[in-house]
């Protein structure tokens, strides 16, 4: 209820308590009715008080002019004008409801990115620096992907698209293939090449549309859709970043709403007037690099799929994934847990051991990862505390992990029957 009503209702209860027929269960009742109203009062003041704590803690009324002003270039004249008749509206007003609402929407509205930040090279660059650029690039490529040849090369041509001409409107990557085989890695891999940021997104078993664009402020708590709220929180003050839209085949929709809300994104004539529920006006995504991710484009509507030009990466081979290992896997598990490879190597045979003990039939790399990391964990904890394989050589020995030692390292929590009675006794007391 507004404030005013609630008193009002207090007023008459307290009235009703007082008259001479309230007595027993009536005026309990009454009395208990005007506690739950004054408790329902005081939640509401002190979150008032904490909202408006909140607000005093955003930009003062002259920083606002400030930063507004610099925003003049960005919007249109009709867009500004309504953008100052807004600002106009709190700064004429108390620090009620509607002010606090207007606050927090023109604190959105400065945060948006107004700049697009320059590529590593450009057509006018020279040929050496275009080179070096390229020699670069083909290195984090090669760190992020292992293998996937195909879809290299394609990302090599895309990046000397925009770096040919950076105002090119097909400006969208759609990858399709089994889980984890490294599809966020492709995202981070351009963004770093073209030194941008790169904002992910998490589509799978989103249902509202509200999730990409928002509600309206006039909504109590109403805040913008993710791709305006990430590109404020994320982009850095740029207007192109990478957005990685991911699982867009688990999408959820009513009535076609989020399939619409996906085209607008995806379609280069409509992007450039994407329109956020929150925001009320129209703001300029066209300088984004959109990739996009899915598991099985067949669950992927027409009027989506006719937008994207979908590129397949192949399961990885038993062998790649060897290799994989070798190259990629191994050092970043050794690297997350706090090892080195002069503490530590790997055998090829104990990499294809550890495929074969569990993770050989999966299309992708992330339970191969996560068997990787069970064995390092362990070995870990021995080099710790200095036993068993870490006995003779010293925390700070090398250790060469064959098969023999995976096979020996490798069980089930529960049937830890094969351990030698040694490692039962390192792991288990």
């Amino acid at each position: 209820l507004p404030y005013s009503m609630k008193i009002n209702s207090l007023r008459k209860l307290e009235v009703a308590r007082n008259l001479p027929s309230a007595y027993g269960t009536e005026r309990h009742d009454i009395e208990q009715k005007q506690a739950r109203l004054v408790n329902s009062y005081n939640i509401a003041t002190t979150d008032q008080l904490q909202l408006r704590s909140d607000v005093n803690a955003m930009f003062t009324t002259d920083e606002y002019e400030l930063q507004l002003s610099k925003c003049r270039d960005q919007f249109d004249i009709g867009t500004f004008n309504h953008i100052m008749s807004e600002y106009k509206t709190m700064k004429n007003g108390d620090d009620d409801t509607e002010s606090i609402k207007i606050r927090r929407w023109l604190e959105y509205v400065v945060k948006l990115p107004r700049f697009i930040k320059p590529f590593p090279v450009t057509s006018e660059s020279t040929a050496e620096e275009i080179a070096e650029f390229e020699k670069r690039s083909i290195d984090i490529i090669d760190s992020y992907i292992y293998g996937a040849n195909d879809i290299k090369e394609y990302i090599k041509e895309f990046l000397h698209q925009l770096i040919s001409n950076p105002a090119s409107t097909r400006k969208m990557i759609a990858l399709e293939s089994a889980p984890g085989m490294g599809k966020s890695s492709i995202a981070e891999a351009i963004a770093e090449c073209l030194k941008v940021p790169c904002i992910k997104i998490h589509m799978g078993g989103q249902h509202d549309i509200s999730v990409l664009k928002g509600h309206s402020k006039t909504y109590i708590s109403a805040i913008p859709g993710t791709i305006i709220s990430k590109l404020c929180s994320q982009a850095n003050g740029w207007k192109n970043p990478v957005i990685f839209l991911d699982e867009i085949d688990k999408v959820s929709s009513r009535h076609g709403e989020m399939e619409g809300a996906l085209c607008e994104l995806f379609d280069p004539d409509h992007n450039k007037n994407f329109e956020d529920y929150y925001l009320g006006f129209k703001y300029d995504l066209s300088n984004c690099i959109f990739v996009t991710a899915m598991n099985d484009s067949t669950k992927i509507g027409n009027i989506v799929s006719d937008r994207l030009q979908i590129l397949k990466i192949q399961p990885y081979t038993t062998t790649e994934k060897t290799n994989m290992a070798m190259s990629h896997l191994i050092p970043r598990v050794l690297k997350n847990i706090g090892m080195s490879p002069a503490n530590i190597e790997f055998t090829r045979e104990a990499a294809a051991a550890v495929l074969k003990l569990s993770s050989a039939h999966e299309k992708g790399v992330r339970q191969y990862i996560r068997n990787l990391e069970t064995i390092v964990k362990r070995l870990n904890r021995m080099r710790n505390i200095g036993s068993l394989y870490y006995k003779d050589i010293g925390k700070q020995g090398k250790l060469v992990v064959n098969e023999e030692i995976v096979k020996e390292l490798f069980w089930e929590p529960s049937n830890p029957h094969e351990m030698s009675k040694e490692l039962r006794n390192t792991l288990y007391t």
